[in-house]
């Protein structure tokens, strides 16, 4: 009595509620990832080779940069002795926050990232793409039905980009008077 535990006040009490445990929210979702995880890697398979192939070509790239900035040239100059404020050297360290980095490694730890960071991007406007080019191809085979009425969140995006027209031409009036 006084339990903040619904199954306290069941048959069967919080006994039957340990052995038989209803799926919570996060069971449902892990159940929808399990079922969609193996589509997800097969729509994702056509493009590692491509955006691996992007991917080398970038290192290389940043490589390149590296070596070239690294040759001394008569275009250089001088501007520091200290290594750690030059840069063209990579000899140095940084201090971010307490932590002493040397220049060169926290340049490709931040280069490593930022090139995963697109190329997840790239795989999520892949996978995006994907979908809704099978949804188009899907819409283009159904037969041409028109919904009788608008969708609710039509009807309130058509609200909204009707009330900011209104009040851009009253503006535009009131300017032009």
């Amino acid at each position: 009595m006084g339990s903040f535990n619904p199954y306290s006040h069941e048959h069967h009490g919080i006994e039957h509620a340990i052995e038989h445990p209803e799926p919570t929210a996060v069971d449902h979702a892990l159940e929808v990832v399990r079922k969609t995880t193996p589509e997800l890697v097969e729509t994702s398979k056509p493009f590692l080779q491509p955006l691996m192939l992007a991917l080398g070509v970038c290192v290389a790239v940043v490589v390149v940069v590296m070596v070239l900035g690294m040759i001394p040239t008569p275009l250089q100059r001088v501007t520091t002795e200290t290594p750690t404020a030059s840069a063209v050297t990579p000899a140095g360290s940084l201090n971010l926050f307490g932590w002493i980095v040397n220049k060169t490694v926290f340049f490709a730890i931040l280069s490593v990232v930022i090139l995963v960071t697109l190329a997840i991007l790239a795989l999520v406007m892949g996978l995006v793409m994907g979908a809704l080019g099978t949804q188009v191809e899907k819409a283009k085979k159904s037969p041409d039905a028109p919904p009788v009425e608008e969708p609710p969140l039509f009807r309130l995006i058509d609200f909204f980009i009707s009330w900011v027209n209104d009040l851009l031409e009253g503006m535009k009036q009131s300017v032009n008077r």
